[in-house]
């Protein structure tokens, strides 16, 4: 470890160092990198990423900092605790700690402490203290993720039992479902329970979890078959799902759509409004990368706006070729584009 420079100098020439190997594996020149600085409202001059990089510049701002990781599209705190990629950080001055405890540290999951002086430590603990408020978010958070798994799998369940070929079949997927709601119920469950910790200790609660209950099996939509579900995978341990028919997808054109919480649960705000180009893209991938049921897939998606964005979708490699496989006029559409 380096002692020519302070620490406060070390950090940002570490920090440069990740920025300059990130922009460089994607392509980027540091005026590319300049100018998706100022796309997002922080202009930073490419002379002077040029002295960070060429360890010109001893500082760096907490919001150039962020800028560039937006730019870069990378998690903030790689730059700073390059996990997967050095084993160390000197978080403190003189202290090399293991990159990924860092990064706990920094996030709020683990105190740190400093090797070497016993007498310098961060003592507060991710279950009480400072530390409690973001546990409680986290456990909300794990909640929500649980509760829309599980209805997911419900619905999932629901839909082969409307389409199975014999009663025992039928009922073995009800119970399925059956139990898949419990579990989503018990999820909800835990929701409750963390928010009400919360506010028993006077902080800002996390938000509740807001998710339609699934009771019934949904009938298919009229002239619609069921869905595709191929060896291909929108995530590991889930298919991708595709419409038999690119003429069964007659969703709106127009307008403002809100998805459910089973399809986008990440912001509260479900909102897309179709007027705007970045917006309806964003909604088609949301729906194609999360989709459960043919339904899904029909009530959201249009034949012809699938068709013309189709190119320009960025969505895991197993939907797009569990797509382009069962409908050959979306290859053809990225061929001409």
């Amino acid at each position: 470890m380096s002692t020519q420079k302070p620490w406060a100098a070390r950090v940002t020439r570490a920090v440069a160092g990740e920025i300059r190997q990130r922009r460089k594996a994607r392509g980027m020149s540091a005026e590319d990198l300049a100018a998706a600085c100022a796309d997002l409202g922080m202009p930073i001059p490419r002379s002077t990423l040029a002295d960070l990089e060429n360890d010109r510049r001893a500082s760096i701002s907490v919001a150039e900092w962020l800028a560039i990781a937006a730019a870069l599209d990378v998690p903030p705190v790689t730059l700073l605790c390059p996990v997967g990629t050095a084993e160390t950080a000197e978080v403190l001055p003189g202290a090399e700690a293991p990159a990924y405890r860092a990064v706990q540290w920094i996030a709020g999951e683990a105190p740190l402490r400093h090797p070497g002086r016993a007498d310098v430590l961060t003592d507060w603990l991710p279950t009480a203290g400072p530390g409690a408020p973001l546990l409680a978010y986290r456990l909300n958070d794990a909640a929500a993720r649980d509760q829309l798994d599980a209805a997911g799998r419900a619905r999932q369940y629901q839909d082969l039992a409307a389409g199975a070929a014999t009663e025992g079949e039928r009922a073995a997927y009800e119970a399925a479902a059956q139990a898949q709601l419990a579990t989503a119920d018990r999820a909800l469950a835990e929701g409750e329970r963390v928010r009400g910790w919360a506010a028993g200790e006077g902080w800002l609660a996390p938000p509740p979890i807001r998710m339609r209950s699934v009771t019934t099996a949904p009938g298919p939509r009229a002239g619609a078959g069921r869905a595709v579900r191929g060896r291909y995978q929108a995530r590991p341990g889930r298919s991708a799902v595709v419409a038999p028919d690119l003429a069964d997808l007659r969703g709106p054109v127009t307008g403002t759509v809100e998805l459910p919480l089973w399809l986008f649960w990440s912001q509260p705000d479900h909102a897309f409004d179709l007027a705007e180009p970045d917006m309806r893209q964003w909604m088609y991938e949301t729906v194609l990368r999360e989709a459960g049921s043919l339904e899904d897939l029909t009530t959201y998606l249009d034949r012809d706006t699938l068709i013309a964005l189709w190119p320009r979708l960025y969505l895991p490699r197993g939907v797009r070729q569990a797509w382009e496989d069962r409908h050959p006029a979306l290859r053809s559409a990225v061929a001409v584009a």
